[in-house]
C-alpha cells in the first residue's frame, strides 16, 4: 500500500534511516528493470525506449510521458545507490551488512542502439568503496523448470556470489558489442519468448520478473551462509548444506522449498 511506495522520498528517508541504525543484517536490491531493459531496443511494440548508453538519465526531447517514465525508472537506482552507501559505515550486532543487488545483464549494442544499463554508470561500480565485493553475470536457466535464459547480473559483498556464475564487469568490443563474461550460448534450447507482446497484449518479460525458485534459494542460501559464518551459528546445525557449485533446488515439492526459503 502507500506505506510502501519507494516513489515517495519521506518513505525512502525512512528506510534509509532504518539502514544506517544497523536494523538490517541483509539486504536484497531489486530495481524495477522496464525503463532500463534491452527489450525496449529489440522490438517494435513498445515502450519505446527513454535512455541509452550516452544519456542513461533520459534521451534529450522526450514527450513529457516518456521523460516521466524515466525519472521513475532511476529514481529507485538512485535509492538503492543510496543504501549501498548507507552500508558501508554500518556495523550491527553481528558484524558488517551483506548487501546484494540484482538486475539484468548489460549485453551492449543492438541493431537499433546501445541500450543504457545501471552496471554502466560510476556510482554502481564504487558503491562498495574499498570494500571486497563481486560482479558476477549468469543466465536464470541454470535453475530446474526455467524455459528462457535472462542473462542477470548480480553485485555484491558476499562471499560466494561467484558460484552464480561468470565473474567480471561485462567487456565490449570496439563497436559495443557483448563480449563476455557470459558465453555467447547458454547451452539450452529455450520455447519461451521473451520480446515482443503476448496474444493478450501484454509483454513477453512480464512473466520472467520474478525470480526462479532455484534463484531464490540461492540467494537465501548465500545471505545465511555468509550471515552464519559471521555471526558464529554454524549453519550445519540448522540443516543446510554448502555446495560446491550454485545451489539447486533440495527437492522437487514446491512447499519444502518455500520451508526452506522462509
Amino acid at each position: 500500500n502507500s506505506k510502501h511506495d519507494l516513489m515517495s522520498e519521506d518513505i525512502q528517508e525512512e528506510w534509509i534511516s532504518r539502514v544506517e541504525s544497523g536494523e538490517f543484517d541483509a539486504i536484497v536490491l531489486s530495481p524495477p528493470c522496464g525503463t532500463w531493459s534491452r527489450a525496449n531496443w529489440a522490438n517494435k511494440d513498445g515502450p519505446s525506449p527513454c535512455r541509452d548508453r550516452r544519456h542513461p538519465w533520459g534521451l534529450p526531447h522526450m514527450k513529457r510521458y516518456q521523460q516521466r517514465r524515466a525519472d521513475e525508472g532511476h529514481r529507485f537506482i538512485h535509492f538503492a545507490i543510496r543504501a549501498m552507501h548507507a552500508t558501508r559505515s554500518v556495523r550491527t550486532v553481528n558484524g558488517k551488512v551483506f548487501v546484494l543487488l540484482e538486475h539484468p545483464e548489460d549485453l551492449g549494442r543492438v541493431h537499433t542502439g546501445e541500450p543504457a544499463s545501471i552496471w554502466q554508470l560510476e556510482d554502481i561500480r564504487t558503491a562498495f568503496g574499498n570494500t571486497v565485493f563481486a560482479s558476477v553475470a549468469g543466465h536464470q536457466c541454470q535453475y530446474p523448470d526455467v524455459d528462457y535464459a535472462k542473462p542477470t547480473r548480480l553485485y555484491g559483498n558476499l562471499k560466494g556470489l561467484d558460484k552464480f556464475g561468470y565473474p567480471g564487469w561485462p567487456i565490449f568490443d570496439a563497436a559495443g558489442y557483448y563480449q563476455g563474461p557470459l558465453p555467447r550460448s547458454c547451452g539450452h534450447y529455450h520455447k519461451t519468448k521473451i520480446i515482443g507482446r503476448n496474444e493478450n497484449g501484454g509483454h513477453n518479460t512480464a512473466p520472467t520478473a520474478s525470480y526462479p525458485a532455484g534463484m531464490c534459494f540461492f540467494i537465501s542460501w548465500l545471505i545465511f551462509e555468509n550471515w552464519s559464518n559471521q555471526s558464529g551459528v554454524r549453519s550445519a546445525s540448522m540443516g543446510w548444506k554448502s555446495p560446491s557449485t550454485a545451489p539447486t533446488l533440495p527437492d522437487s515439492n514446491p512447499k519444502q522449498v518455500r520451508q526452506v526459503i522462509m
